[in-house]
């Protein structure tokens, strides 16, 4: 199992570690050769999976 966003992305926008919107199945070496990498798609299709939108984070 891979995050589809990095894991600091996801509590950023307030989406559960486990939600199975942010969960994807990926081999090893698949996994490792995405890393940290997501795309505005990846994004747009958690968002709109869990039914959410984009919080900014509090600066200060």
């Amino acid at each position: 199992m891979d995050h589809r966003l990095p894991i600091g992305r996801l509590e950023e926008l307030g989406i559960s570690l486990y939600d199975e919107a942010a969960l994807a199945v990926l081999c090893r070496s698949c996994n490792a050769r995405k890393g940290n990498r997501y795309t505005a798609e990846d994004e747009a299709a958690v968002l709109a999976s869990v039914n959410a939108e984009p919080r900014k984070r509090a600066i200060g």
